[in-house]
């Protein structure tokens, strides 16, 4: 089967697994807004937001101000914009598995299979309908994998952009991704012989002085 065929029926798996979990009442759990101590009380994301980021030391504040992006903007319906959010994300890593697995050599029957495995089991379906930053920091670790197999692979600038572009993201949501993993992944990033190596160099300083 082309690749295209994959791809569709990527969708219609994902999209039928989903609609049988709604069916039998599986549900998004946004209650962790209101009651983990790593996230910004509601109402200081409506009222005092920047000032809640700056105060927050314990926590990098991407994150929270994604959250805060939601609760201003769906103030009622918050859960749903969440809910939809990670929906997106499950497929993104569902599609970004497959292609990894490709890039590695596997044949693309048994890269669906192994990515169509990984996107039903129950830890998946867990860390999908659970507002922390676990599945959300999955799918930038995974898309900064792919950016970095299709830059070694392509030797586009844009991809290089969006692995570091990444680790930025990552680095400023959750405090365990330490600006000592973000400069080895520039370092392996600057390690695959290509036109860009100075102008890469350059871009790689903005997201250490971003991070630090």
């Amino acid at each position: 089967m082309a690749l295209k065929g994959y791809y569709i029926l990527m969708g219609v798996v994902f999209i039928l697994s989903r609609s049988i979990l709604y069916y039998i009442g599986v549900e998004f759990d946004a209650t962790p807004l209101q009651s983990y101590w790593q996230y910004i009380d509601i109402s200081l994301m409506r009222d005092k937001l920047f000032e809640s980021l700056y105060y927050l030391n314990s926590q990098p504040p991407l994150y929270n101000l994604f959250l805060a992006i939601g609760v201003k903007l769906f103030p009622n319906n918050y859960p749903l914009f969440f809910n939809a959010f990670y929906l997106l994300m499950s497929f993104g890593i569902y599609f970004m598995i497959f292609k990894i697995l490709i890039f590695y050599g596997i044949s693309k029957r048994v890269a669906f299979i192994l990515a169509t495995i990984y996107i039903l089991m129950p830890e998946a379906i867990l860390y999908e309908n659970w507002l922390f930053y676990t599945w959300y920091m999955a799918f930038f670790i995974l898309l900064s994998v792919y950016m970095l197999l299709l830059y070694n692979r392509e030797k586009s600038l844009r991809y290089a952009i969006s692995f570091l572009a990444s680790l930025t993201i990552m680095a400023l949501s959750r405090s365990s991704f330490h600006i000592i993993i973000v400069i080895v992944s520039i370092a392996i990033l600057l390690s695959i012989p290509s036109p860009y190596r100075k102008r890469l160099l350059l871009y790689s300083l903005i997201p250490i002085a971003i991070i630090i």
